[in-house]
């Protein structure tokens, strides 16, 4: 008997009878950096993977390299031009690249990623950095270009989640500008969609994008059109620390609508986007 629990203490110490201890820790997963914001259940529950990244202004990767990649002609052309003139981009990314997987997984370029929970056709308003004491830009509709100018703004990207008879998600994008003088509950209101201030709703600029399993859609500015309303949406010249946002959001609808089987934070957007996206 002592024999035995001597040769079992061996096998401990040596690590071969619990050969997992000497493994390394697995590599970082974009499936489990995303903090869970919990929400309602039900067969209609789409689940976003919401990340906000932060870059230098002006940084060649969200500005040229990532576009090489992205898939911007799944928009329509009058989509493309109209997001163009108002110094917006957006596109699908399929996969992840190295380098986008690198800005998606690091804490200083996804400081905030986020788990939301809404049902088909309810509508999540996502504050896009801090506010600007004062903010201008240009909206340019129909061939006619307006000047905005509004005190204590912040943009603000109206998603949501629509039918789509693809078998695909579908999300849609609204530009949104909340001015005026805040409180201090203003950007938290902002994100739940109740907002007390004054609320700009540019609907001429709603564009709407489907995206299947194992995609990405990112959304950027051009910042060759600084008086742009991209540029103001995306490029914080009046922070602390300057800085240019690419917001990049994954999303599906869960097996069954169950969102809150799983009370963990790695809950995953659908078993089959997660396994197909975590490879």
């Amino acid at each position: 008997m002592r024999r035995s629990v001597f040769c079992l203490l061996l096998l401990i110490i040596s690590g071969c009878w619990l050969p997992w201890l000497n493994q390394s820790p697995p590599g970082p997963s974009t499936s489990k950096i995303f903090h869970s914001l919990g929400g309602p259940a039900g067969s209609d529950v789409v689940v976003m993977e919401v990340a906000v990244l932060e870059t230098t202004i002006g940084d060649q990767y969200i500005n040229e390299d990532l576009w090489n990649t992205a898939i911007e002609q799944t928009l329509p052309a009058e989509t493309r031009t109209m997001l163009e003139e108002n110094g917006l981009r957006a596109g699908l990314m399929v996969g992840r690249p190295p380098e986008f997987l690198q800005i998606l997984t690091s804490e200083k370029t996804n400081p905030n990623p986020r788990r939301l929970h809404r049902r088909l056709g309810d509508p999540v308003a996502l504050s896009l950095g801090g506010p600007h004491s004062h903010c201008e830009f240009e909206i340019v509709s129909d061939g006619k270009t307006q000047t905005v100018a509004l005190p204590q703004a912040q943009c603000i990207l109206q998603i949501e989640a629509v039918p789509n008879h693809e078998h695909k998600l579908q999300l849609q994008f609204t530009p949104q500008v909340q001015h005026g003088e805040h409180s201090p509950w203003s950007q938290l209101t902002a994100t739940v969609g109740l907002a007390k201030n004054p609320v700009e709703t540019y609907s001429a600029l709603r564009w709407e994008m489907a995206l299947d399993l194992n995609e990405y859609i990112v959304i950027g500015a051009r910042v060759d059109h600084p008086k742009s309303l991209g540029c103001q949406f995306f490029i914080g010249r009046e922070e602390q620390q300057p800085v240019q946002r690419l917001l990049a959001i994954r999303a599906g609808q869960l097996p069954g609508g169950r969102a809150n089987d799983n009370p963990s934070p790695t809950v995953p957007l659908a078993s089959q986007a997660v396994r197909s996206g975590s490879q």
